[in-house]
């Protein structure tokens, strides 16, 4: 048994199958969020199969699957480590040299490829020895990684805030209306745009009251991230941060995970509603309804630091033709139509259950796409004139004010009974371009429509994570405690 064993490590090319294993388990420890193992170890597979056909495509040249096998290591190799190496690079080197750019980088790597073909066809090693050090190295890296996981493991889903379930009081008396929450993106709170835009929001809080409104006032988002701010409104709970300054992968993640399987999801469909998810987060159950490019599919963010990744991400951009490119610049509006379209046509329709709709406009987040007539501009991401981008801010903010108002009134008119709908932004107005006071970017939009209109729960300066708290005991006769009201200041960290 010990000479097979020996004969599999010295003969075979099992580091096509471990690298792939280590690289991802290795992501997996950097960012493990609960549900995320079975994306890696599904990835893993997938890279393993890939690197055996490099193997077998390479056969043809060297007339050996030994050596066909460490091509494709080398493939691997550098597929997997390109970000790290290039990053080291960029820092040693600076991002401008020649020797970091992927025009010196791509040829390089091609001539280095020819240099082992030729090499590996001249050569009589039968790399025994090789292969027995590379299987060896990366079973060990995989044990370490295995076993520092452990832990995550073993704690699973106690990253996530305590679920409220136990906390939920049956309400036979609730008429249990039809629930509609709608996210405007970056839409600023009143005081940011007195402060900041010198401009006066007042006409279109006017008509959310002549629509029996409740604007509440001052309120803030707890985080300054979509992502975190939504897993805190929907899990009404904080957070379990990893760093407490620093947008991370695992808390993106984590608060994705969140967002999937929620506490108010949990309530709301206990009490027999029907969930309708027309955002870009799966929510409860629900597959999003669009693709928002800034929120990655799990798979793609365990391999940001990747060759392939990279180079499409920085470089791919140059292989799309002008009409490609404006498609994806008007994608964020075209998503915004689709997700008006679809609650429209929920608020239409007429079921035996209650509603549960979750809609998460982008708008008025940049680009800003129209002006307040909803007339197209043309917006430069890289604009530097910051008067010239609250200027068009405003236009989109106002813009987006009278098609919120539409779809309110869709709402209105076709629910059977008055409904509860909750309007709100996830944070406040961020695209400075110096630093500006960090209240700022919390300040957001928070309007609630109660059919008891029992807007008592609702208090001044309160925060994301006490929204439906309030909306819950104020509708629902529930009981909750309001949590301390606090926010934290993420700064974005740049992967990939």
């Amino acid at each position: 048994m010990k000479n097979k064993l020996h004969h599999i490590i010295r003969q075979w090319p099992l580091f096509l199958i471990t690298l792939p294993f280590f690289y991802l388990l290795h992501r997996l420890n950097e960012s493990y969020a609960p549900g995320i193992t079975p994306i890696a170890l599904r990835q893993a597979l997938i890279y393993s199969a890939v690197n055996f056909f490099f193997c077998l495509l390479f056969y043809s040249l060297v007339k050996d699957f030994r050596k066909a096998a460490l091509i494709g290591l080398f493939l691997a190799a550098f597929n997997f480590f390109f970000g790290y190496m290039h990053d080291k690079a960029k820092d040693m080197l600076g991002s401008s040299s020649l020797l970091v750019r992927y025009s010196f980088i791509i040829p390089a790597v091609f001539i280095l490829l020819g240099a082992i073909i030729i090499w590996l066809r001249k050569t009589k090693r039968e790399f025994g020895r090789t292969f027995t050090f590379l299987n060896v190295l990366f079973m060990a890296f995989i044990a370490w990684e295995m076993i520092s996981l452990v832990p995550k493991w073993i704690k699973g889903n106690m990253y996530n805030p305590p679920p409220l379930a136990s906390q939920f009081i049956r309400c036979d008396t609730c008429s249990n209306p039809d629930v509609y929450v709608i996210i405007a993106d970056e839409y600023a709170g009143r005081q940011e745009l007195k402060d900041l835009f010198d401009f006066d929001n007042s006409v279109f809080e006017n008509a959310l009251r002549s629509r029996e409104f409740r604007i509440v006032n001052y309120t803030n988002s707890n985080y300054n991230s979509t992502v975190f701010s939504m897993a805190s409104l929907f899990n009404m709970g904080y957070i379990d941060l990893s760093a407490k300054e620093l947008e991370t992968e695992r808390d993106i993640l984590l608060c994705r995970s969140i967002i999937s399987r929620n506490n108010i999801g949990e309530y709301f469909q206990q009490q027999g509603y029907t969930i309708y998810n027309n955002s870009f987060f799966d929510f409860q159950g629900q597959k999003k309804a669009v693709i928002n490019y800034h929120f990655h599919p799990i798979k793609r963010i365990l391999t940001f630091g990747t060759f392939i990744y990279r180079f499409k991400k920085n470089v791919g951009f140059n292989f799309l033709s002008n009409q490609m490119i404006e498609q994806i610049e008007k994608k964020h509006f075209k998503n915004d139509e689709v997700l008006d379209s679809l609650t429209k046509t929920v608020s239409r329709n007429q079921f035996t259950k209650p509603k549960f709709v979750y809609s998460h406009f982008v708008k008025p987040h940049h680009p800003y796409y129209t002006d307040s007539s909803g007339l197209p501009v043309n917006f430069d991401s890289k604009m530097e004139d910051f008067d010239q981008i609250k200027k068009q801010y405003i236009g989109y903010l106002q813009y987006t004010n009278k098609r919120l108002l539409q779809l309110i009134d869709q709402i209105l008119k076709h629910s059977a009974k008055p409904p509860v709908i909750l309007l709100i932004s996830d944070h406040g107005f961020r695209q400075f371009q110096q630093e500006a006071d960090k209240k700022y970017y919390f300040m957001n939009l928070c309007a609630v429509h109660l059919p008891s209109r029992n807007y008592q729960p609702f208090y001044q300066g309160m925060t994301t994570v006490n929204i439906f708290r309030a909306v819950l005991n104020a509708q629902f006769g529930q009981h909750l405690p309001m949590l301390k009201d606090s926010t934290s200041f993420l700064m974005v960290k740049s992967v990939q």
